[in-house]
């Protein structure tokens, strides 16, 4: 007997244990229920709605009270209830998310938010110089009827649509328009509702014509070797790359549009892209050497004017920096200079110099570091120089 009664002690912790364990079925958006993954559209013109979750007992009938998290851009007001609370909405109509479970278990699902109409899809093919093409672009928003959205194409370069730079659709939920591409140039296409304050879908859109390379990244792959990996995505249709070393000396491995660099001196790399269209313009982007981006700084001691001077590159595309000048007593920067900066200066674009005025700083002994791009994964380089 005694041991019926621990087994069915241990079954009903079991079964307790069960459900405070348990994930909430399914949550209310909006007077809406939703499942974990769905997405919430809501309209607009809101800025608070009601999350209400699906009523559940623990054992001893007492109700599950919600936990609510939700994304940054998103805050939330306690209604003083136990299974609802307030959602404020982004100000600027971002979309979101929240994260709903009970209070004091592990489970929970997550439904999105999403006020803005979702990005435009279209299937369209490369065209060359001298092609045009029909192209329909499509996206959805629950709520065209009240707040209809158009679509508003936009092109650059030798490409046009509808003869056109720019045009925009009569209120629908597809377009169709004719893109023109007379030499190289891209075009782009995003839903906009113009009762809402003009929110905006993501923008949608593509290169057309001869290969363009944009946005590509390239980072320290290995310290030890001073091998780099250059990396980008390809656009459109196929592509074939091909990498070659300007000036310098390095290493090229590469790996169809990527390409791992290694060199010991410093080099500017270039690639170029061919498609059917023909081969675009060379992207040309300096690696530097193991010493790192800076070469030498002078004279030290200093008294007016110190020097510091880059590795060469005959490259416009080179890793961004920041100079940073600090006193042997302070840990905030006395000067900065930005890559940015940097770049208009006449003696860097000349000799990739930048010379730094320290004539009315107390005498001393100051650091200077160069604080590469955090992508590059390069070290900082600090030198010690004396003010006298």
């Amino acid at each position: 007997m005694k041991n019926l009664l621990y087994l069915t002690s241990l079954l009903l912790a079991f079964n307790a244990a069960s459900v405070f364990a348990a994930t909430p079925p399914r949550v209310q958006v909006d007077g809406t229920w939703y499942t974990n993954g769905q997405t919430a559209y809501i309209e607009c013109s809101k800025t608070v709605i009601a999350i209400i979750i699906d009523l559940q007992v623990n054992p001893a009938h007492e109700t599950l009270r919600m936990r609510l998290a939700s994304s940054a851009n998103f805050t939330i007001t306690d209604t003083q209830t136990d299974l609802q609370k307030n959602l404020n909405l982004d100000a600027g109509k971002q979309n979101g998310y929240i994260d709903v479970g009970y209070i004091n278990n592990s489970g929970e699902i997550r439904v999105y938010i999403q006020q803005r109409p979702s990005a435009p899809s279209f299937t369209a093919t490369n065209l060359c110089a001298g092609s045009s093409a029909s192209v329909t672009a499509t996206s959805s928003y629950n709520f065209q009827s009240t707040k209809p959205m158009h679509f508003l194409w936009q092109a650059t370069g030798g490409v046009t649509v509808n003869g056109s730079n720019s045009y925009t659709s009569l209120p629908a939920v597809s377009s169709t328009v004719t893109i023109a591409n007379s030499s190289s140039g891209s075009y782009s296409v995003k839903a906009v509702v113009a009762s809402c304050s003009n929110i905006e879908s993501a923008t949608v859109g593509r290169n057309l014509g001869v290969p363009v390379i944009t946005n590509p990244s390239y980072w320290l792959f290995d310290p030890g070797s001073n091998m780099w990996q250059f990396s980008q995505v390809a656009d459109g249709s196929p592509v074939s790359y091909s990498f070659y070393v300007s000036s310098g000396s390095a290493i090229l491995n590469q790996q169809s549009q990527d390409c791992y660099i290694t060199t010991s001196t410093g080099a500017t790399v270039c690639v170029t892209g061919t498609n059917p269209c023909g081969t675009g313009t060379p992207y040309c982007f300096y690696v530097p050497g193991p010493g790192g981006l800076l070469k030498t700084i002078y004279p030290n001691p200093a008294s007016n004017v110190v020097s510091l001077e880059f590795n060469d590159s005959k490259s416009d595309n080179t890793i961004p920096f920041q100079v940073n000048l600090y006193s042997e007593k302070s840990t905030k920067a006395i000067k900065s200079i930005s890559s940015e900066q940097a770049s208009v200066l006449r003696s860097f674009k000349s000799n990739k110099k930048i010379e730094m005025d320290v004539s009315g700083l107390p005498r001393g002994t100051y650091f200077i570091h160069i604080v590469p791009d955090e992508k590059s994964k390069l070290s900082v380089q600090k030198e010690r120089i004396i003010l006298e």
